[in-house]
């Protein structure tokens, strides 16, 4: 089926915290969308795990991150990313100043991010398209397969503090 979720201002789309998990499987398709919060993440904090198997995934913030963290909405820092994978699917992330995926606004780090599969489309605002929000550092990173296309303000992957962020692009097909 067919599935739009849309958040109340703060919160994010789809609600995953720190130490909570959710997975997505299947042949349906959602969209999560989220002012401040994370389209599928954290509405402030640090994000929980988030599993991505299958269907057709579209997650947008207009301040945290698509798919990771949020935004504060205030003067707090960003949450971090959490940890992501993404094994199949069609998974398209649009942060507003965090990430497409990973970190939300003002410094959120990326978290621990896996995509081992599926077709990937991360757009970052301010952040990276995979990785830090904005000035957020990129964490840690591992593409392994699967077809991805990153585009960010800071970097497409990883974050504007680029030392601190461990990329490994094993194989697959990867526009940055």
């Amino acid at each position: 089926g067919t599935n739009i979720l849309t958040s109340d201002f703060y919160y994010a789309g789809v609600e995953v915290p720190e130490n909570a998990s959710v997975t997505f499987d299947g042949d349906g398709s959602l969209t999560a969308t989220s002012d401040y919060g994370a389209g599928i993440g954290s509405s402030g904090g640090s994000c929980g795990m988030i599993s991505i198997y299958g269907g057709n995934i579209t997650a947008i913030s207009d301040i945290g991150a698509g798919i990771g963290g949020g935004s504060s909405g205030g003067s707090e820092n960003g949450g971090s990313g959490g940890t992501i994978s993404i094994y199949g699917g069609n998974v398209r992330a649009t942060g507003g100043y965090g990430a497409g995926i990973g970190g939300g606004n003002k410094f959120g780090s990326g978290g621990t991010i896996t995509i081992s599969g599926g077709t990937v489309i991360a757009m970052g605002g301010n952040g990276a398209g995979i990785g830090g929000g904005g000035n957020g550092s990129g964490g840690t990173i591992t593409i392994s397969s699967g077809t991805v296309i990153a585009m960010g303000a800071t970097a497409q992957v990883s974050a504007a503090a680029a030392t601190e962020a461990a990329v490994r692009l094993l194989f697959g097909t990867t526009h940055m």
